[in-house]
């Protein structure tokens, strides 16, 4: 620790400050670098949140609104060959439209084959369906010749709701899983958030106790010096100073080079006084000589 001697005492005091920026540039960092992190995070969620709402969600709805409208489709379908109305035909084929709607609609927003082939499977299927409820209410249409088509039609029916109900089932996948994933990284960020804060309570609990620590070094070593000065000073001041003794010092800081100054002061005046008393004798004998 000689080093420390030789610290001028503006830089000894200047210790405690800097522990205190120290510590707080460390909390600075680690809370930049936590919250950096964290505001990508956010920015992920963020992108990947308006990707579902603007595409997503709406392809889920969509394509349930479909299978919702294909069942009251298909409910028209059924009315119209029972009671021989075309009005009931009709209302099935603005049913058909907004089916189609819905699904331009979803190729849009997706844009892939697999949506692209939900409207060539439905216009196969209302293409038949149609055509076999059309030749029932007309009384044209032969079981035994156009069977086939029946069970044609079902297979289509078949084919499309599977790939509906398939495409809906993704969108609805990847809806929940989204949202699963978002919330996952809220939680991640509210973890790292009390994490910084509990960091910067030990940080600070820390930087306190090296700060009281550092204080009291630096006041204490201070003291002891000044302390010591005082003392031979007040030996000098009273009278009772012996001029033979001298301060020890360690240090170059400015109660070092006080120290010095004031032994070679000492020294000097120690000097003078050897002279008074060496020069006191012989004038004190040609006193006596001139008296007698």
């Amino acid at each position: 620790m000689d080093w420390l001697h030789n610290i001028s005492i503006k830089f000894k005091l200047l210790v405690i400050p800097i522990v205190g920026a120290l510590g707080f540039s460390i909390y600075i960092g680690f809370s930049l670098s936590r919250t950096t992190d964290n505001a990508q995070l956010l920015v992920s969620i963020g992108k990947e949140l308006s990707s579902t709402e603007e595409r997503k969600f709406p392809m889920m709805m969509h394509s349930r609104e479909v299978m919702i409208l294909l069942d009251k489709m298909n409910e028209k379908l059924q009315s119209a060959v029972m009671t021989s109305e075309e009005d009931e035909l009709a209302k099935a084929h603005e049913l058909s439209e907004s089916i189609r709607e819905k699904l331009k609609q979803i190729i849009e927003l997706c844009g892939k084959e697999s949506s692209k082939k939900l409207i060539s499977d439905f216009e196969r299927y209302h293409g038949i369906s149609h055509k076999i409820s059309k030749a029932m209410i007309d009384e044209t249409f032969d079981f035994e010749k156009d069977g086939h088509l029946m069970e044609e039609k079902s297979q289509n029916l078949e084919a499309f709701k599977n790939g509906i109900k398939g495409f809906y089932d993704t969108q609805y996948n990847s809806f929940t899983k989204a949202i699963a994933s978002a919330n996952q990284a809220i939680s991640k960020a509210n973890k790292s958030a009390k994490q910084t804060v509990r960091f910067g309570v030990v940080i600070s609990i820390a930087t306190i106790i090296v700060l009281f620590i550092t204080s009291m070094l630096i006041t204490s070593w201070i003291s002891r010096k000044l302390i010591r000065v005082i003392r031979a000073l007040r030996d000098i001041s009273e009278g009772h100073g012996d001029l033979t003794v001298r301060i020890e010092t360690r240090g170059n800081d400015e109660i070092g080079e006080l120290v010095s100054c004031f032994n070679s002061f000492v020294y000097k005046l120690q000097g003078i006084m050897k002279m008074v008393v060496e020069s006191s004798e012989p004038l004190s004998n040609l006193a006596n000589e001139l008296a007698d």
